[in-house]
């Protein structure tokens, strides 16, 4: 399942000028730098000094300028290969960097890309056991186990089948996957971590049943 794609917070008329006066320094091969975009933007509209200083610690905030940058939010996603890892990130929440590596063939420019979408809060990271997995930054931070742990193809059959059923034991899922019972149980531990199933015992009898109907599949 893809998340949402992006919406940049919204920045109003003045907010815009400021940027383009930060575009217009940056041509002149100059990094974003704080104090010369704030000395610049008050020559430009004088009396003014608090609403410049606002509006650009608004646009700091928000991400559309990072101190030391020659790029701004809206720049960013030109290059096309960082949006097509952009994308791919939005397709694919909770996928690992090998993963990225491997299938958009970015090469040695991919830790870059990531790291700048990452400063300019498009996406976020977060690790689990060995791997650091990705998220579009505005993304539900409470779901994030649910895409991972619905990465892995066994997991995604094990869930279909306790989905489909409704009320499944073990041994059930068992003879359906042709897995033996220690192969399940540490996935069947980790869905009920992530809040997806949950496990119930009725007369010395257990069974797993969804906890939510949820459409979090990973592609």
């Amino acid at each position: 399942m893809e998340t949402k794609l992006v919406v940049l917070k919204e920045i109003d008329a003045f907010d815009r000028a400021i940027l383009e006066i930060s575009v217009q320094l940056r041509r002149k091969n100059k990094y974003f730098d704080f104090e010369t975009l704030y000395d610049k933007c008050v020559k430009q509209f004088p009396n003014q000094e608090r609403d410049v200083l606002i509006s650009i610690n608004k646009l700091m905030n928000l991400k559309y300028l990072v101190q030391g940058t020659k790029l701004s939010k809206d720049e960013l996603l030109q290059n096309q290969t960082r949006s097509r890892i952009y994308q791919f990130i939005r397709k694919h929440p909770g996928i690992h960097f090998r993963e990225i590596f491997n299938s958009l063939s970015a090469g040695g420019s991919t830790r870059r890309h990531l790291f700048m979408l990452k400063k300019f809060g498009f996406i976020r990271d977060r690790k689990y056991l060995n791997k650091i997995c990705y998220f579009l930054d505005e993304s539900d931070e409470t779901e994030d186990l649910k895409y991972i742990i619905l990465r892995d193809k066994i997991n995604q059959e094990i869930y279909g089948i306790i989905k489909e059923r409704n009320k499944v034991k073990l041994a059930d899922i068992s003879k359906i996957l042709e897995l033996n019972h220690n192969k399940i149980q540490p996935r069947l531990q980790k869905m009920i971590n992530a809040k997806l199933i949950e496990k119930k015992t009725l007369k010395g009898s257990s069974f797993y049943i969804p906890l939510e109907q949820t459409s979090v599949i990973a592609a």
